[in-house]
């Protein structure tokens, strides 16, 4: 049951599967209704099976008061729909945010700083 915080419960099984997905969100409410009907891609990892005392609206669970999603898809904060959903337009994708990072370190760090820290 977990915490009893979503409508289902998993059985933990020994066998793992994992899936490169794309779907979309249903209609939610709440901190979460900006993603209704958003299109993502990403990876389910599934280590059990799921049953659903109500039945899934989409890619996601949600709690009756909106303050808990659930989804098995990993991945969805690499996915730039997700972000401007969420966050607006002009938010920057995660590539571009790795790129900024990788060039502040080379810029106050010393050139070659990142490929000495992956050689080590």
């Amino acid at each position: 049951h977990g915490l009893g915080l979503l409508p289902i419960d998993t059985l933990f099984a020994k066998d793992k599967t994992v899936t490169r997905t794309t779907a979309s969100f249903g209609h939610l409410h709440g901190a979460w209704q900006a993603l209704s009907k958003v299109t993502v891609t990403g990876y389910e990892i599934h280590h059990g099976v799921t049953q659903a005392s109500e039945p899934i609206q989409g890619l996601a669970w949600q709690s009756r008061e909106g303050h808990v999603l659930g989804i098995y898809l990993h991945g969805i904060f690499e996915d730039h729909r997700v972000l401007q959903a969420l966050w607006g337009a002009d938010v920057p994708s995660l590539d571009s945010v790795f790129e900024g990072l990788a060039s502040f370190l080379d810029a106050h760090a010393g050139a070659g700083f990142l490929a000495k820290l992956a050689s080590a």
